[in-house]
């Protein structure tokens, strides 16, 4: 995917200016930066949500898995908050095992802490055989050592894969990150 010349603005404040990367497949990048500097303005748009005041993208990446700064979960249990997106129920385990979150696979997002959400979010996007993976902050409300044991997983579960990952987590970012991408 090559981002070229990519420039956003909201009432008058300039947010993305000039952004120019060519994403190669394969490979995790991690954008970072500090908060409200773009970084999810830019995720925005290279998920097709936003569109940019200029610039273009091309060779966009065709099946697409996400997580979502919010969680976005189903009102039902979490097996089922999986299998929603066409995945088979062994598979949904397997994830669900993966993130521990076993024992939890018949809880609602509601009997769940928001680092059990988390992490199902995460199980739901890793469950997706994609062509891309667009992570938005997915380790917040995750303590620093499950969010380092969610970014090895990540790292594990992507290789030869494309991924793009929003995080504050330098630590995460370091575990994960093929190139890192700084907005400033």
């Amino acid at each position: 995917m090559k981002v070229k010349n990519i420039s956003k603005s909201f009432d008058g404040k300039t947010v993305l200016s000039d952004f120019s990367y060519d994403f190669n497949a394969g490979k995790i990048y991690c954008i970072i930066g500090e908060s409200g500097i773009g970084k999810t303005t830019l995720w925005r748009i290279l998920a097709g949500l936003e569109l940019a005041d200029t610039g273009e993208i091309t060779d966009r990446f065709e099946k697409v898995s996400y997580i979502f700064q919010e969680n976005r979960l189903l009102n039902t249990d979490a097996v089922t908050n999986i299998t929603a997106v066409n995945i088979d129920v062994k598979t949904a385990e397997k994830y669900l095992d993966l993130v521990g979150l076993r024992e939890d696979k018949k809880k609602k997002p509601a009997e769940m802490s928001g680092g059990m959400k988390r992490r199902l979010c995460i199980a739901r996007a890793l469950s997706i055989d994609a062509d891309l993976y667009l992570f938005d902050e997915p380790f917040s409300a995750l303590d620093q050592a499950t969010a380092e044991n969610m970014a090895r997983l990540i790292k594990n579960e992507l290789v030869g894969k494309t991924g793009i990952i929003v995080t504050h987590n330098l630590d995460c970012a370091e575990i994960l990150a093929d190139e890192m991408i700084e907005i400033t």
